[in-house]
């Protein structure tokens, strides 16, 4: 069996204004970023489409995707 790369992410929401946003951060190896989504929850499409913008050369097939919920379990 081939042991996957972990690529992680969490959702965050954030209100400012009397808006809400939901920021997406992503951990990639030592690299970490925060973007915006405007559309709501992000079906796992739309987060893989993110995930290819942000890191092109990105192959997704040899990463494992793990969300970090609020109690910061990985799933």
């Amino acid at each position: 069996m081939v042991k996957r790369r972990t690529l992680q992410f969490q959702f965050i929401l954030l209100y400012t204004n009397n808006t809400m946003s939901l920021v997406v951060k992503i951990q990639f190896g030592q690299d970490t970023r925060r973007v915006s989504v405007s559309s709501g929850l992000p079906n796992f499409q739309a987060l893989a489409d993110l995930l290819l913008r942000l890191f092109p050369n990105l192959n997704l097939h040899d990463y494992a995707i793990r969300y970090t919920d609020p109690e910061n379990d990985l799933i």
